[in-house]
């Protein structure tokens, strides 16, 4: 590849980024960015890109080709990253993963192969990448401890990373049962001798080991309070903190809202839930109207997506990311202690089901706010109402 073909290449990738909405002041920046790249290159008088080009530019330029090693470079390395995706691929990623979230490269090929089978299950997509991601954190532990084959792993590595994990019993199970399908796949074809039944011959299952988080009026109201509703992404983040809030709606479901699914009509919204396959309509409050109306209009960049929530900076598309820092942001702010409690999205549902019990809301119609399918599944929530389940032990 010569000169010009290095130039055609960046200039591409600027139209696209032009095309795709990003600000003035990054395209700037990635142009001055390639032309200093393209220099480089002519003064080594190299007429081909590499990679190998790239990264000696980068080392030279700035100490470093490693995104993660220093983030205040991170924003003039980047461009640079994406010529070499972009080069390779066609297209390049939105954002990049920090580098303790890579697979290991000698279980690069292991890692593709259960995802290859995961896909021939016909699986939900959602469901196979929460099982890839368990696996990969599995297999970064197994390369911290220098086990690089899986041949070479034994019953007490896998023990030991269970024993390792800092998360409630419910998401360790969940590990637990992922891992043991892990293994069923490495058994089944040969590349382990662990045979996951004896591995595994029972995983304990308590779904009530410990009481639900959640927040009272107070904090929820403090909680909103400290949104910045002036900014386009504080109209954002109120509006989702609502859905949440005054609703209970899945993060799952808040992201895949539609406008389709909003009926100013009738006051409602209706939607398919991604978790049980349901209907399910709810109201459309006041206060959620209010919010929606304006992150329309003041906050959601206009491009042609049926989506609801887009994200606030190009390339412009579905919000796709996780809520909990959102949440979590907020809750700093407005100073809510969160210690020893979870502290995620879904902890608005628990709190919005605590508020209910408090103000003596029958059990069916949390049910059907909830988009339960049963009664039963509820009354696990009622295990937060702690005022009544003081008086009734006074009672007893």
């Amino acid at each position: 590849m010569d000169k010009d073909t290095l130039s055609k290449l960046t200039k591409q990738i600027i139209e696209r980024m032009v095309n795709e909405g990003y600000s003035k002041s990054s395209i700037i920046r990635y142009k001055t960015i390639y032309n200093q790249f393209v220099k480089y290159s002519v003064s080594c008088d190299i007429n081909t890109f590499s990679e190998t080009l790239a990264d000696e530019y980068l080392d030279k330029k700035y100490g470093t080709h490693n995104y993660n090693k220093n983030p205040k470079l991170s924003a003039k390395i980047r461009p640079i990253i994406i010529l070499k995706e972009f080069k390779k691929t066609g297209t390049y990623d939105i954002t990049h993963q920090h580098e303790k979230y890579f697979v290991p490269q000698v279980y690069k090929n292991l890692i593709d192969e259960y995802w290859n089978y995961q896909q021939s299950l016909n699986l939900k997509e959602k469901t196979i990448k929460g099982k890839i991601h368990r696996v990969k954190m599995f297999l970064i532990y197994l390369k911290s401890i220098d086990i690089c084959n899986s041949k070479g792993i034994l019953s007490c590595h896998v023990y030991s990373y269970i024993k390792s994990l800092k998360y409630a019993s419910q998401s360790i199970t969940s590990i637990t049962y992922t891992i043991r399908d892990f293994f069923n796949y490495l058994y089944n074809n040969s590349l382990s001798n662990i045979n996951p039944k004896n591995l595994f011959p029972i995983i304990k299952k308590n779904n009530r080991n410990r009481i639900l988080s959640y927040y009272n009026k107070d904090e929820i109201n403090k909680i909103l309070s400290v949104i910045d509703n002036s900014t386009k992404k504080g109209k954002r983040d109120y509006l989702i903190l609502c859905l949440a809030i005054y609703l209970g709606i899945r993060s799952c479901d808040i992201i895949n809202l539609k406008m389709e699914n909003i009926n100013f009509n009738t006051k409602t919204i209706e939607f398919i839930q991604i978790k049980t396959n349901a209907l399910l309509q709810l109201p459309l409050l006041d206060n959620i109207k209010y919010a929606l109306l304006d992150y329309l209009k003041n906050s959601r960049p206009n491009i042609e997506s049926p989506y609801i929530l887009i994200t606030t900076k190009a390339p412009y598309k579905k919000y796709n990311h996780s809520f909990h820092k959102v949440i979590t942001k907020y809750m700093d702010l407005a100073r809510v202690d969160y210690n020893n409690k979870k502290h995620g999205l879904h902890s608005m549902r628990h709190s919005l089901v605590s508020n209910m019990l408090e103000s003596k809301t029958p059990m069916p119609i949390i049910t059907g706010i909830l988009g339960h399918n049963n009664m039963n599944t509820t009354k696990m929530y009622a295990q937060i109402d702690v005022d009544s389940l003081r008086k009734m032990a006074l009672e007893v």
